[in-house]
C-alpha cells in the first residue's frame, strides 16, 4: 500500500523547517515538525559563507534521512531569499541535489507572501475584516492585506533581521543612535505599506511564526495555540522590555531561545516600527506560516 505521508520542507535564511504529515487535503495528521537554525547567510546574504552551507547541507541531509525513515511518498522543497540573492545560491543547491535528491524550488517574494497568507487562513476563524499579517524573515519580510477569503494587497520587502541585525545591530544593548539608523531605514523601504495600511484600512496585525511564536509564549500564549490575540498595549509593552535587555539579559530570560538571542531586537525594532506607523485594534499571533501554505498546496493536487 502507498504511503499517504507528504512533506514540506522550508529553506529559509535562518531556519531550516521540516513538516511531515500523513493523510489528504481535508482531513490530516501532524507527524513530525523540526526547525534548525542555520543561519544560513550569517556571512551576509549577497555570498553565502562556507560553514553555513555545510550546516544547511548537513540539516537537509538529516531531513532526508527523516523523510526515508517515516516513509514519505511525496515532498516539495523551496528556497526563499537567501538563496534567490546569494551569489553562490546555486552552489549550494547542487550540493543538496547531489547529497539528498531535493530540487529546491526557489519561490519570489510574492509567492512567498502567497504561500504565508494560506498558511495563516487554516487557522483563522471567520476573520471578516481586513487584517495585516507579517512574516519576519532572516533575509526578508512580507506584508499580506487580506480576510479570510480574499487578499487585497501583498509585498515582500528585503529587510530581513540577518539583514538589519549585520548593518545595525553593532552594540550590546543596541545602541540609540543604531536604533534611530534602523528606523530611518525602515521607514524608508516600508513607504509603500504605509499607502496600502490606509487604503485598506486593516483593524489587526497578525505575525506569522518566527519571532512572534517567541512573542505569543511571552505574551501568556501556549504553543499548542496555532492562533491567539492579544491587545496591543500588552505586545508594546513586552517590545519596549526587549529592546532595552542586554545580550546576558536576553540569554536569562526565559522566554527567548538561544538561537534568537541575537537578532530578535532587529525584529522587535522592525514590529515596533509597524505599530507606530499605523493603529491596530488588537494583534494576532499565527504559528502557521509558510510552510502549511505549501503543505494545502502539495495535498491539494
Amino acid at each position: 500500500m502507498k504511503s499517504s505521508k507528504t512533506a514540506v520542507i522550508d529553506v529559509g535564511t535562518n531556519t531550516f523547517h521540516l513538516l511531515i504529515v500523513d493523510g489528504d487535503a481535508g482531513d490530516f495528521n501532524e507527524i513530525l515538525r523540526k526547525r534548525v537554525f542555520v543561519k544560513l547567510a550569517e556571512d551576509g546574504i549577497e555570498k553565502l559563507g562556507d560553514r553555513a552551507m555545510k550546516r544547511g547541507l548537513e540539516t537537509l541531509i538529516n531531513f532526508r534521512k527523516l523523510i526515508d525513515q517515516n516513509e514519505v511518498s511525496s515532498w516539495r522543497v523551496t528556497g526563499t531569499a537567501a538563496l534567490r540573492t546569494a551569489s553562490n545560491g546555486s552552489r549550494f543547491m547542487r550540493q543538496v541535489r547531489v547529497q539528498t535528491g531535493f530540487e529546491i524550488e526557489l519561490i519570489d517574494g510574492r509567492k512567498e507572501a502567497q504561500y504565508i497568507c494560506e498558511g495563516v487562513r487554516q487557522v483563522w476563524t471567520y476573520i471578516t475584516e481586513p487584517s495585516l499579517i507579517m512574516d519576519i524573515g532572516g533575509g526578508s519580510v512580507e506584508f499580506i492585506i487580506a480576510t479570510d477569503d480574499k487578499v487585497m494587497w501583498l509585498e515582500s520587502f528585503p529587510i530581513g533581521i540577518a539583514i538589519l541585525y549585520r548593518k545595525f545591530h553593532q552594540s550590546d544593548p543596541i545602541a540609540s543612535d543604531e536604533i534611530a539608523q534602523l528606523e530611518q531605514f525602515v521607514q524608508e523601504v516600508l513607504q509603500p505599506l504605509q499607502v496600502k495600511l490606509q487604503e485598506f484600512v486593516p483593524v489587526r496585525l497578525v505575525g506569522a511564526s518566527g519571532t512572534f511564536d517567541v512573542l505569543s509564549n511571552m505574551a501568556g500564549g501556549s504553543e499548542h495555540l496555532s492562533y491567539h490575540e492579544v491587545s496591543t498595549e500588552l505586545l508594546t509593552t513586552l517590545l519596549d522590555k526587549i529592546v532595552g535587555m542586554s545580550c546576558d539579559e536576553r540569554i536569562q530570560s526565559r522566554g527567548i531561545p538561544m538561537d534568537r538571542v541575537d537578532m530578535i531586537v532587529v525584529a522587535v525594532l522592525l514590529i515596533q516600527q509597524i505599530l507606530r506607523m499605523y493603529t491596530f485594534d488588537s494583534v494576532g499571533f499565527s504559528s502557521y506560516a509558510l510552510k502549511e501554505g505549501l503543505l494545502t498546496e502539495l495535498l491539494q493536487v
